[in-house]
């Protein structure tokens, strides 16, 4: 949901191949929906290892001599049997701790924790028979929302959301016809 009032998901970067984005004239499979359609296509796992980290050095603020912020990203992929079942693991964390230098030391950080994890196993049972499976894991924690020289840290909310999503896809080729659920 693009306003944040509801349901919600963020896929790792590393983990998008490619994006497509229908406007109108989409087909019936992705239903009703009158705003467009954004289909998101996760990378392809294959039969090589794959290992990607990112941004895994921390921002430190030295005045204050505390870690203020953390991004790293990892990409884990390969296979589990050669040409038959393969993995692949992306996950992102962002972690940003901000000050409000007009309030007294201990009661002026906020900070804010996001972890986005995707999992996706894909099974070729026979070469006209694959079977995939995700599991998309996100997290979201803000302390002390709000914190400012009018708004005490006593008065701030701090806020936890997770969810977590589950899909399979069975894709069948048989007699010449592509069955897909």
């Amino acid at each position: 949901d693009a306003t944040g009032a509801g349901p919600s998901s963020r896929i790792p970067i590393d983990s998008i191949q490619s994006v497509d984005l229908d406007l109108a004239g989409y087909s019936a499979e992705f239903g009703k929906g009158s705003g467009g359609v954004v289909n998101v296509h996760s990378q392809f796992v294959g039969n090589r290892y794959r290992f990607n980290l990112t941004d895994f050095i921390p921002g430190f603020n030295f005045p204050r001599k505390t870690l203020s912020d953390f991004s790293p990203r990892l990409l884990l992929s390969g296979p589990i049997i050669q040409g038959k079942l393969w993995f692949m693991y992306s996950g992102s964390l962002r972690y940003v701790r901000t000050f409000i230098d007009d309030l007294p030391e201990h009661q002026n950080a906020q900070n804010e924790t996001v972890a986005d994890q995707l999992v996706k196993l894909q099974w070729n049972l026979r070469e006209s028979h694959v079977r995939t499976f995700n599991l998309l894991n996100n997290s979201e924690y803000y302390g002390n929302t709000g914190l400012s020289v009018l708004r005490p840290e006593d008065t701030t909310t701090n806020a936890l959301r997770r969810s977590t999503t589950a899909a399979v896809s069975d894709r069948h080729v048989t007699r010449r016809t592509l069955l897909e659920t």
